[in-house]
């Protein structure tokens, strides 16, 4: 009798072991497994490493290509002057189309006046900075910039799980 007590006590206990041994092991399987927390976990780690507190802006272009009248970097005196005479080229409409917006909402100004260059008068379109442009501004950067915010971290939206076949 006390060998078979001893047999299914050994026994008992072995399946105990088992049985707590397979929970170990899948709690720390499951914890390994990818679920949305993780993800929004890793995904804010690299996030912080790579884009911490980046200031967003809309760069200005450096010159008015292909006119020549350069722009002025000092505060208030900014300016830029597109010949009305050059041949339209893709890059010189697409800075147009850029300043026009900005013109838009109020951060430049822009007006038809002429101007002398190379002892010539010649009609441009001027684009200076307002007074709202200038408060918006970014002359910390060696570009002009107008800030509309800073980057932030959102999370992790939505995750699913699949399988991927190889």
């Amino acid at each position: 009798m006390k060998k078979k007590s001893v047999v299914f006590l050994v026994v008992a206990v072995g399946i105990i072991l088992a049985v707590v041994g397979a929970v170990y092991a899948f709690d720390k399987w499951q914890a390994a497994q990818p679920t949305k927390e993780n993800f929004d976990k890793v995904g804010r780690e690299i996030w912080e490493q790579n884009n911490r507190s980046q200031t967003l802006c809309i760069a200005v272009p450096g010159n008015p290509a292909p006119d020549s009248r350069s722009k002025a970097r000092l505060p208030l005196a900014w300016l830029l002057d597109f010949f009305l005479d050059t041949a339209p080229t893709k890059n010189r409409e697409q800075q147009i189309r850029k300043l026009d917006a900005l013109a838009k909402v109020g951060l430049l100004q822009k007006t038809y006046t002429a101007t002398e260059f190379n002892d010539d008068i010649r009609a441009v379109i001027h684009y200076s900075l307002t007074d709202k442009g200038w408060a918006a501004s970014d002359y910390s950067r060696d570009t002009s910039c107008f800030v509309y915010g800073k980057s932030r971290y959102l999370g992790v939206s939505q995750f699913d799980s699949r399988q991927c076949s190889q």
